[in-house]
């Protein structure tokens, strides 16, 4: 893991902590030369599951990059979505009907990618949910 987070270090700065929990921990970086933002995710675990999710791409989940893999960790680097949260859009009042589908179309199209992969998502909730 030493020589990925040098690569990390030396071609991306950092620009914000999005999550930080014992074993998680989720922040934004930027490329230094090309200024495109990513996220790195960095987690105690396996990396089975983001390995499948980077062999294929789907318009309605974040691209996958980069899976590094050492003795105790996991460290992804994906697309960064430039967007706002259900959550957020929820905070000013509830979606009317048309705005509702589309949302819930767009999360059951990505779940369906997902089970279609033998991967089952286990935190769906309006905060992870990227509007952009």
């Amino acid at each position: 893991m030493h020589d990925f987070d040098t690569i990390l270090t030396e071609q991306f700065s950092f620009v914000k902590a999005l999550k930080q929990k014992e074993n998680k921990k989720l922040i934004v970086l930027r490329h230094n030369v090309t200024g495109n933002k990513v996220v790195k995710l960095t987690f105690d675990g396996e990396d089975l599951v983001y390995r499948i999710l980077q062999a294929f791409s789907h318009p309605n989940l974040p691209e996958i990059f980069s899976v590094s893999q050492d003795e105790s960790e996991c460290t992804v680097i994906e697309e960064y979505i430039d967007g706002i949260t259900v959550a957020d859009v929820l905070q000013g009042g509830l979606y009317n009907e048309k705005g509702a589908r589309a949302v819930a179309s767009g999360v059951c199209c990505a779940l369906d990618a997902l089970h279609k992969k033998n991967i089952i998502h286990r935190d769906i909730k309006p905060e992870n949910v990227m509007l952009d």
